[in-house]
C-alpha cells in the first residue's frame, strides 16, 4: 500500500503594511492553521473572508503564537497586517480530523473585535437600565430530582408540523473580490522576452491570455520560471499557445508573467486579477 502524502506545510510569509496577503495551497487543502508572529505588528487571519481589525477568524498579536482550525479545508487563506511596518509570520498548515476543543485557544469570538483581557471589571460609566438585566451567571446545586413523566426544560412544543418549501441554491466561492487588475495589450516578438511585473501586488487568476497572432506560437512563463528561445517542459514549465489560441479563468498565483514568440511578431492580450 502506498504511503499517504503528508499535508504538513511550513513557510515564512511577509505581509506589507496595511495589506491583505493571500496564501494559496496548490497541492493540499489544510484545515488547521498555526501562526507564529515574528514581528511587532497585529496580524489577522481570515479563512473564508477578507480580514480586518473588526472582522476576522483569528487575531495574533506581536510575538504571539496561535492556532485555529475548522472541519473542512480550504485552498487559500488571507492574512492582514494592521500596522505601518511589514509583518513576518511563520505559517504552519496541515490537515487532520477536526477537534472543536482547539477553538478554546482562540481568544475571541469569530468575526468579532474582542481582544484578550483580564476579565476584571474596574468600573461602570453608566447605571444599568431598568428591566431584567443580568451580570454573569449563577450555578445552582442540589436541585430536587425531576419527577417521571413528560416534563420539559427549555423546550417549546409545537403541536402542528411546519412545512418548509424548497429553498434557492446558494453559490459559494473562495475567490476574493479584487479592487484592482493587471492588463497587457501589446506586441511580442522573438528577439526579446517581454516581462509584466505585478509587484507589490500579486495575481491569483488570469481571466484571459490570448495569442492574437495568426501565424506564430507564443511561449508563456510565470514568476522566475526560465524562458528561452527553446523552452523546456515539465512541472511548472512554460506554456505554449498556438496561433489564435487563448487561456481563460486560469487559477495561477504569480508576481510576474513573461512572453516570447517562437518567430516573428504579433499581438498579445492578458487580464489578471
Amino acid at each position: 500500500m502506498a504511503a499517504q502524502t503528508s499535508s504538513y506545510r511550513e513557510q515564512i510569509v511577509t505581509i506589507l503594511p496595511g495589506q491583505v496577503h493571500t496564501v494559496q495551497f496548490s497541492d493540499t487543502q489544510p484545515n488547521h492553521y498555526y501562526i507564529n508572529n515574528l514581528s511587532t505588528s497585529d496580524v489577522y487571519l481570515g479563512i473564508t473572508k477578507l480580514p480586518n481589525p473588526t472582522k476576522y477568524d483569528l487575531y495574533v498579536g506581536p510575538s504571539e503564537q496561535r492556532v485555529t482550525g475548522r472541519e473542512k479545508g480550504v485552498q487559500q487563506i488571507y492574512l492582514h497586517n494592521d500596522s505601518a511596518n511589514p509583518a513576518t509570520v511563520e505559517l504552519t498548515t496541515f490537515a487532520k480530523p477536526f477537534d472543536p476543543t482547539i477553538l478554546l485557544s482562540v481568544s475571541q469570538q469569530s468575526g468579532s473585535a474582542a481582544r484578550p483581557s483580564s476579565n476584571i471589571i474596574t468600573g461602570f460609566t453608566a447605571s444599568l437600565p431598568q428591566g431584567f438585566n443580568h451580570i454573569g451567571s449563577v450555578r445552582v446545586d442540589d436541585l430536587p430530582p425531576i419527577p417521571a413523566g413528560t416534563n420539559t426544560i427549555g423546550k417549546v412544543i409545537i403541536p402542528e408540523p411546519i412545512i418548509i418549501g424548497a429553498m434557492p441554491p446558494i453559490e459559494v466561492t473562495n475567490d476574493p473580490v479584487r479592487a484592482y487588475h493587471h492588463m497587457f495589450d501589446g506586441t511580442v516578438d522573438n528577439a526579446q522576452v517581454v516581462t509584466v511585473d505585478f509587484t507589490p501586488r500579486t495575481v491569483t487568476k488570469f481571466s484571459y491570455i490570448t495569442n492574437d497572432d495568426a501565424v506564430n506560437d507564443l511561449f508563456i512563463a510565470f514568476n522566475e520560471d526560465e524562458l528561452t528561445a527553446v523552452p523546456g517542459s515539465g512541472y511548472n514549465g512554460v506554456i505554449r499557445l498556438k496561433p489564435g489560441e487563448s487561456l481563460s479563468d486560469l487559477g495561477r498565483m504569480a508576481s510576474k508573467i513573461k512572453f516570447l514568440r517562437a518567430a516573428g511578431s504579433g499581438a498579445v492580450r492578458m487580464l489578471g486579477v
